[in-house]
């Protein structure tokens, strides 16, 4: 809706696929460094926060594995189709099977294989230490495997423990990728906007500030924020994003935001209700977004809004 208003060529803020045209923020700056300083070490990596990087895809072979949840075999079947090797059937075999080709790739390919494994703070201990004796190779002597952990903060704390002492150990590069800072948000609000095809200030300082309050820098929270907060600015017929089109999104005094959060939960239940209540969200908002901004921007009073707004329309047969 707002991409017409505003003259965009594209969305400013969907999920950006090309390395090229990443915000180099400091943050991003140094976890590249970082990351090619583990490539070289060829070990074991842990990055925690929201990371991407490009690399030579001459050099490097990239094989990326976002299923997490799984038990040995399930990853050992996750990286052996990332290899396009043929599936295993029991772990003794799954294993040597990726190991050697590993090891065609480094000595005959002259290739450095990098094995990047998503959400890994889902991981199970056992996969954990199966991830690590992949790496192990001529009597742990010599580095022909890559390994990238990517994860939540959570997965920093479980490395921590006793039981994987092993391969805490053997991680060799640490690094927790923060958010934006305030000076850089102007500058990646702008960014996101000129790869939309806008040169103009859309965003007036203090929604920028509001923004920067209610996210603390994150990019994903600064891209869904900003996104409804275009919206809002869209449809009141807006040349800009105000602070009120900020607060009418980010709705810090609703009450939702004071029911007490239960206690008894484990890290991966309540990881499950927030994807849960993600992918809710996001379908509420696809199929009501006109009466919901229509809510945010003009309703004044403290009374709860109508109640069909919310509801799905039902529509029965005549008799």
């Amino acid at each position: 809706m707002y991409r017409k208003h505003f003259a965009f060529t594209r969305f400013p803020f969907e999920t950006e696929r090309d390395p090229d045209a990443l915000f180099a923020s400091s943050a991003l700056s140094e976890a590249h460094a970082r990351l090619n300083h583990l490539l070289e070490l060829r070990g074991i990596g842990l990055v925690t926060g929201e990371v991407a990087s490009a690399l030579h895809p001459g050099l490097y072979r990239l094989f990326y594995v976002p299923l997490s949840t799984g038990n040995v075999m399930d990853m050992y079947k996750s990286i052996a189709w990332e290899l396009g090797s043929p599936i295993e059937r029991n772990r003794a075999s799954a294993y040597r099977l990726i190991r050697t080709e590993i090891s065609r790739l480094t000595l005959e390919a002259k290739q450095r294989p990098v094995l990047i494994v998503d959400e890994a703070h889902h991981l199970r201990n056992e996969v954990l230490e199966d991830l690590r004796l992949l790496t192990n190779y001529e009597m742990d002597s010599e580095n022909r495997l890559c390994l990238l952990l990517v994860g939540l903060t959570e997965l920093r704390r479980r490395l921590s423990m006793a039981v994987h002492e092993s391969l805490a150990q053997r991680i060799v590069v640490r690094h927790h990728l923060r958010g934006l800072t305030r000076e850089e948000l102007p500058h990646y609000l702008a960014h996101r906007l000129h790869l939309a095809g806008c040169e103009l200030p859309v965003f007036e300082p203090a929604s920028i500030e509001a923004i920067f309050q209610a996210t603390q820098g994150l990019p994903r929270k600064i891209n869904r924020l900003a996104h409804y907060a275009l919206s809002a600015a869209a449809l009141t017929k807006a040349k800009a994003v105000t602070l009120d089109h900020v607060q009418a999104r980010s709705g810090r005094d609703h009450p939702m935001n004071h029911l007490p959060i239960p206690k008894h939960w484990s890290p991966h239940q309540a990881l499950a209700v927030l994807d849960f209540l993600e992918e809710l969200h996001q379908a509420l908002w696809e199929a009501y977004q006109e009466p919901f901004l229509d809510i945010l921007v003009n309703h004044k009073t403290d009374e709860p809004p109508r109640r069909h707004y919310l509801r799905p329309r039902v529509h029965r047969r005549h008799r």
